[in-house]
């Protein structure tokens, strides 16, 4: 009988080490490789006039100054990945009214895509994730595409 309780507590002790191991915070800058091609879009959700509209911007590419920018807001993130991760297909639900597409590209080819809403689900590489202050980040990344 004691060998099952040791055995138990053994197997408890991992799963909470593992699940401590997954669900810590990831820094979004691991996210986006720095020598790579940057494209964002902002998107903007609304109803005017009992009409729906989105307001969709495009910064394609980025200038290397404010890519220099958005490397070092990035290192400034992170993220926490959500049971949800595991098996996403990467759609979000209830993004809010504020979202951010960013690119990375190597040449042609599309390396990483990250997707920030302010509800603060985030979508990295089509796999759904958490971030903490996601409108701060789309503000402070606003004021950078907009300088």
């Amino acid at each position: 009988m004691h060998k099952k309780a040791v055995y138990c507590l053994a197997v408890c002790v991992v799963f909470l080490l593992c699940c401590a191991v997954y669900f810590r915070p990831l820094p979004l800058s691991g996210s986006l490789p720095e020598n790579t091609i940057l494209v964002v879009q902002t998107n903007e959700f609304g109803v005017q006039n009992g009409e729906p509209y989105i307001d969709s911007r495009s910064y394609d590419p980025i200038p290397e100054e404010q890519k220099e920018k958005i490397l070092r807001l990035v290192r400034e993130y992170s993220y926490r990945r959500t049971l949800k991760t595991v098996f996403s297909d990467g759609s979000i639900e209830n993004i809010g009214n504020r979202a951010v597409s960013i690119y990375s590209y190597d040449h042609d080819v599309l390396v990483r895509s990250i997707y920030v809403s302010d509800s603060g689900q985030i979508s990295i590489n089509h796999r759904i994730c958490r971030m903490k202050n996601a409108k701060q980040f789309l503000e402070q990344l606003k004021s950078i595409l907009e300088d």
